[in-house]
């Protein structure tokens, strides 16, 4: 299982497992809800990370996401719209890896967030 983070357009944070059975598009698929974009941070703290968003987001009019916004560092020119998954750095394959613990809690801490496992 790989440890990831969803953050919701409510501002809810909820660390997830994703199994190694599913499919891992399909996995990001469903929890961004469409097709998905590789989004970088410009936060330096946070650049390493693997951050997924809807692609379509803005186009089918899903709701800002604040703190999704505010972790890609795109604040007042690019905002977020929709649900992010975040995952850990991609591997040398350029598959993704599991968030680190330490990179979990600092996002928690930062961002603050309740805690569900699927």
């Amino acid at each position: 299982m790989r440890q990831a983070l969803i953050v919701k357009t409510t501002g809810e944070l909820h660390p997830v497992l994703v199994t190694e059975e599913d499919d891992s598009l399909v996995a990001i698929q469903a929890a961004v809800g469409g097709y998905i974009e590789l989004v970088p941070s410009m936060v330096p703290r946070w650049r390493h990370l693997s951050i997924f968003c809807n692609e379509e987001g803005k186009i089918i009019g899903l709701p800002l996401n604040s703190k999704a916004t505010d972790i890609t560092g795109r604040r007042g020119f690019d905002p977020i719209a929709g649900d992010i998954i975040i995952f850990g750095p991609p591997d040398y394959e350029g598959n993704t890896t599991e968030l680190s613990d330490e990179d979990m809690r600092a996002l928690m801490e930062q961002f603050g967030g309740e805690g569900i496992v699927i």
